[in-house]
């Protein structure tokens, strides 16, 4: 029994942007990590619990959402800029 790989839309590539079709429900809030995160968040080795996550501001969590990750230079941005938030919440 195998697990489907969720599909894109359009035959494009998925883009680092792109949410599933089954986050739709939490899109506007961004209440739940969505897929795109989560992938960046591997890429760069962080792992960010729900209520981390639930934490950051929704302006925050957009900016995790859109932010680039694909070189190793991105990388080290992305991941720098989660422990700036974090350092900068907690005080």
């Amino acid at each position: 029994m195998g697990f489907a790989r969720p599909k894109p839309k359009s035959r494009k590539a998925m883009n680092d942007q792109q949410l599933f079709a089954f986050e739709n429900d939490f899109v506007a809030t961004l209440r739940c990590i969505p897929m795109a995160v989560r992938f960046k968040l591997d890429r760069c080795g962080i792992k960010l619990t729900l209520r981390q996550w639930s934490r950051l501001t929704h302006s925050d969590r957009t900016d995790l959402l859109i932010k680039k990750c694909h070189t190793a230079e991105d990388v080290d941005l992305y991941r720098q800029y989660i422990v700036d938030l974090f350092s900068n919440s907690s005080g």
